[in-house]
C-alpha cells in the first residue's frame, strides 16, 4: 500500500467568538497532540480510563501524519486573512 502526501491545511474558523486567548495560542503553535492535551494526558483525566489505550493510539497517529498544525481565521482581522491565504498559496 503506498501512502500519497497531499498537501493539507487545517484551519481554525471563528476564533473571534474564542474568549480564551492563551489557548488559542497554544493550540495554534503547538507541533504535536500531545502537546495540546498534556494537561489530560493521565488515566483518571483523559476520557475515561477503558478508553485511555485506544486514546493514546489515536493520538499517536495524528501527530505521526503531522496533522496537528492549525492556521487561526478571524474573519475581522485582515492580516489573519491574507496569513492564511499566504499558507494556501505556499501549500499549492
Amino acid at each position: 500500500m503506498m501512502q500519497m502526501g497531499l498537501p493539507h491545511i487545517n484551519v481554525l474558523t471563528k476564533c473571534d467568538k474564542i474568549p480564551n486567548k492563551e489557548f488559542l495560542d497554544q493550540v495554534s503553535e503547538a507541533s504535536s497532540c500531545r502537546e495540546i492535551i498534556a494537561d489530560q494526558m493521565d488515566k483518571r483525566n483523559f476520557f475515561s480510563e477503558k478508553f485511555f489505550k485506544l486514546n493514546e493510539v489515536i493520538v499517536d497517529v495524528v501527530d505521526n501524519f503531522s496533522m496537528v498544525n492549525f492556521h487561526q481565521l478571524n474573519i475581522e482581522d485582515e492580516d489573519s486573512v491574507q496569513t492564511l491565504q499566504m499558507a494556501i498559496d505556499n501549500m499549492v
